[in-house]
């Protein structure tokens, strides 16, 4: 099946067109394993980077409907092959503290949701049109341990990140705010919650107008008050409309992808691909 496949894939339309690209590269060496070092790819900032994410795996999906090529699963590992975390091309710094982007929607839960399909793009064109909150990019910090303690879940983390900085004895992420460049990142803003807030750009849309936070699972202007007894991975679909809901509304950050225009030139194997956490 798997040999049919690559055959049937490097005859056809979408491989010649990439031909000799980071992208048909990803294919045949993540997807087939084949042996080859991938080209790298330029880009000048997130925006760039969602854009071309959108046109590669549109233009696979078309190919792959109109050959009848692969199966569902087969055609999943090539989107996810093919597409790019542009959160790495969204940097902001705060007094030389490089503060990385954080997706709050991942490839993999828009896959889980909607399949190796046209859907699954319109959805991440929603999703990840802009990045919204930056974290201190460190081992152990905000990005990787949210996902982990509160499923991925944003304004879990952020009323915990408000009990931190209003002096709470058991915030879940206490680890992670003691981590150096995080704990000197709230220090920076005299750890208030309401200073980050808006440096985030983020009140109206996860806080009210009093920094209290939001809870996506209720909607409508609930207010969050205390953690869940647990968080699994999967979300409800109320939570994941609300979600969306508020993305749709977010008009984009300030000075759009923060220090974008200074993005590495990456080499191809060591591309960040999409986050699929």
């Amino acid at each position: 099946m798997v040999r049919g496949a690559f055959e049937e894939f490097t005859a056809g339309a979408f491989y010649r067109s990439y031909r000799g690209s980071y992208y048909a590269d990803a294919v045949l060496k993540d997807v087939f394993g084949q042996r080859l070092r991938k080209h790298g790819v330029r880009f000048k900032g997130y925006e760039e980077v969602w854009e071309k994410n959108l046109l590669v795996m549109g233009d696979f999906l078309d190919w792959a409907e109109q050959a009848r090529w692969g199966d569902e699963a087969l055609r999943w590992r090539v989107l996810e092959s093919l597409c790019l975390d542009p959160d790495p091309w969204s940097v902001q710094e705060v007094d030389g503290i490089v503060c990385g982007a954080d997706g709050l929607i991942s490839l993999k839960r828009l896959h889980a949701r909607f399949g190796p399909s046209k859907a699954l793009l319109e959805a991440y064109k929603r999703c990840r049109r802009v990045a919204i909150f930056h974290f201190p990019a460190e081992r152990g910090g905000i990005n990787s341990s949210r996902a982990r303690v509160f499923g991925d879940r944003i304004d879990h983390c952020l009323l915990d990140i408000k009990g931190y900085c209003e002096g709470a004895p058991d915030c879940r992420l206490q680890k992670a705010f003691r981590q150096p460049k995080t704990e000197q990142w709230l220090e920076r803003f005299g750890r208030d919650f309401s200073e980050l807030v808006d440096w985030w750009g983020v009140k109206g849309f996860f806080t009210d107008d009093s920094y209290a936070v939001y809870d996506l699972e209720q909607g409508g202007g609930a207010i969050l008050l205390d953690y869940r007894d647990s968080y699994p991975r999967e979300w409800s679909d109320a939570y994941y409309r609300n979600l969306t809901a508020v993305i749709d509304r977010y008009p984009g950050k300030r000075g759009g992808d923060g220090n974008s225009g200074s993005a590495p030139v990456n080499p191809g194997d060591n591309l960040p691909r999409a986050a699929i956490e």
